[in-house]
C-alpha cells in the first residue's frame, strides 16, 4: 500500500483494489477481536481496514483511477504469488497470515468453506466470482458512457 499511495501506479491499484475490498470487507465483517474498545489493537484493527478502503475510495474518486475487466485476473494471478510469499512467512515465523495455516478462532466466512485445506481451495474458486462483483459497479459507469 505505501508503494502505492507514494507512486499512484495503474497496476498497484487494479491488484489492490481488489484484494483490499475483498478481504478487508471479510475482516469488517467479522472481525478477530480479542480486546474491545478503547484498547489499542481495537483501534489499530479499525483503523487499518477502514483507512485501507478509503484509500480505494481516494484513489477511485479522486485521482480517478479505474481498473479494467482484466484487472480482475491480474489481481487474482498476483495473489498467487502473494499467497507463495506469505506460506513461506508463515512457515518460518510459525504464523498464520490470512489464515493459511488454520482458520480464525472467531467465527468467520471460512467456517463455510470446510476444514483446512478445503477452505483454502474454495475461497480461491469463489475469488473470481467476488472480485467480479467488485468490478461490477465500474463496469456499469463504463456502459453508461
Amino acid at each position: 500500500m505505501p508503494l502505492f499511495t507514494r507512486t499512484r501506479k495503474q497496476l498497484y491499484y487494479e491488484i489492490l483494489l481488489f484484494w483490499i475490498f475483498a478481504g478487508t470487507s471479510q475482516a469488517i465483517l467479522t472481525p478477530e477481536m480479542r480486546n474491545g474498545f478503547p484498547h489499542v489493537h481495537f483501534l489499530y484493527f479499525w483503523i487499518v481496514h477502514c483507512g485501507l478502503i478509503i484509500t480505494m475510495f481516494y484513489a477511485t474518486f479522486i485521482y480517478k483511477m479505474r481498473p479494467k475487466l482484466k484487472s480482475t485476473l491480474i489481481s487474482f494471478v498476483a495473489l498467487q504469488g502473494y499467497f507463495i510469499f506469505v506460506s513461506l512467512i508463515n512457515k518460518f515465523t510459525g504464523a498464520n497470515y490470512f489464515y493459511l495455516n488454520a482458520k480464525p478462532n472467531a467465527p468467520s466466512v471460512l467456517d463455510l468453506l470446510g476444514e483446512w485445506p478445503y477452505y483454502i481451495l474454495m475461497a480461491e474458486l469463489l475469488l473470481i466470482p467476488y472480485f467480479l462483483i467488485i468490478y461490477f459497479p465500474f463496469y456499469l459507469t463504463r456502459v453508461k458512457k
